[in-house]
């Protein structure tokens, strides 16, 4: 985790950690009472868990920067910690690796 952000996780190798601050979108409260009734929709509600595989994507402004049509804009990673910033909280940190 030497290399400052942002960085194109594209070229990291795939022992690389990663450390990656989340967020869990704001929603009404009537809407996370609707989503909490259905169990797919409720993981929209949490962080991912330790050993769950996430997609990373460029957001737009550095989709433009490094846009190339011979490589996908996304990568995996497999999380291996989870860091909120306080109970309840809907930032996190998330240290994961490359798979």
């Amino acid at each position: 985790m030497e290399d400052s952000l942002p960085c194109d996780i594209r070229t990291l190798e795939s022992h690389k950690q990663l450390l990656l601050n989340v967020r869990v979108p704001k929603r009404s409260r009537s809407d996370r009472m609707d989503m909490m009734k259905d169990a797919t929709k409720r993981r929209k509600l949490e962080f991912p868990q330790i050993n769950e595989e996430i997609v990373v994507d460029f957001t737009s402004a550095l989709k433009r920067i490094w846009s190339t049509t011979d490589a996908p804009l996304n990568s995996r990673f497999r999380v291996k910690q989870v860091i909120p910033r306080a109970v309840g909280a809907s930032t996190a940190a998330l240290v994961a690796q490359k798979v």
